[in-house]
């Protein structure tokens, strides 16, 4: 560093100038006020624009993740890793009792519902459809989803010979409540699985897909039906706070057995966070748009 910068006269004709040029600067603002004040205001509009805009944006993307998963889905999901690969019905979550207060023991955790899920034939006198019977907790489904509460007729699961039938899968069987409803699948060890149910509700969703396969009954009615003894095929989590869920994810990865795989919603519902992040990257050229109009304005 050479000794003239740091001489007093020259950091004091620095200061000087620098004092001067904002002076100069202050005096030429108000020159020509209304040239200032459109200036000023249109930056001002620009930034509460851009920043209304992502306030909108990210509260949007909360809705969206919050409607998503409380349908049906949840915050996280538990299931054999076997499972996830082939979606076979013998790999289950065997011990599912400990498994699941093990869960629900976690911090953060506000609500945790087993679920059997399994494909069989429903019969109604003559007609014959393929059927996803899941068994349900109901009253655990009712702290974490909000699909069971769909009832377009009848009452939800109470009894343990009840049936609730999606409204498109019992139109196809010209069932109503009342109706008697055979299941028959293949248990766990390759037998006959057989159930003889009574339809007390309808259920719809609203997706036609799934009100034209489901059938909800009592979960200990089809464990018993299908040859499972205390197994489950996923359970399902809804956490404390959605953002959470990486966070948790790690956890109960660390506390389950290896052959358990946790996931989050956005492994759960991945065309969700496709469409959340295709959303941010429009979002992004927008703003910078806007900021560009600003800079040349």
């Amino acid at each position: 560093m050479s000794e003239a910068a740091l001489e007093p006269g020259s950091l004091a004709a620095a200061t000087g100038h620098g004092a001067l040029s904002i002076r100069i600067g202050w005096r030429n603002l108000w020159r020509n006020r209304r040239r200032t004040w459109l200036t000023a205001g249109g930056i001002a509009f620009s930034v509460f624009l851009v920043a209304s805009f992502m306030a909108l944006q990210v509260g949007q993307y909360d809705v969206m993740t919050e409607n998503a998963t409380a349908l049906m889905a949840g915050h996280l999901q538990v299931q054999n890793a076997a499972y996830l690969e082939d979606n076979r019905f013998e790999d289950t979550i065997e011990n599912a009792t400990e498994r699941l207060a093990a869960v629900r023991a976690t911090p953060g955790i506000a609500s945790v519902a087993p679920r059997v899920e399994a494909f069989a034939l429903a019969s109604v006198d003559e007609r014959s459809f393929g059927a996803q019977v899941l068994g349900v907790d109901i009253a655990a489904e009712l702290e974490t989803v909000r699909f069971v509460k769909m009832l377009k007729e009848g009452r939800t699961l109470e009894g343990p010979e009840d049936a609730v039938l999606g409204s498109v899968l019992a139109r196809n069987l010209g069932a109503g409540v009342g109706d008697e409803v055979v299941v028959l699948g293949t248990g766990k060890e390759g037998g006959v699985a057989a159930m003889v149910l009574t339809v007390v509700g309808l259920l719809e969703t609203g997706m036609s897909d799934l009100d034209r396969v489901l059938m909800l009954a009592p979960i200990d009615q089809v464990q018993e039906g299908f040859g499972l003894v205390d197994e489950v095929h996923s359970l399902i989590v809804r956490a404390d706070d959605v953002d959470d869920g990486p966070a948790l994810v790690k956890q109960l990865q660390a506390e389950l057995p290896d052959t358990l795989e946790v996931r989050n919603w956005d492994l759960v519902l991945p065309e969700l966070k496709q469409g959340i992040e295709v959303d941010k990257i429009g979002g992004r050229i927008m703003y910078g748009i806007i900021m560009v109009l600003v800079v040349f304005s």
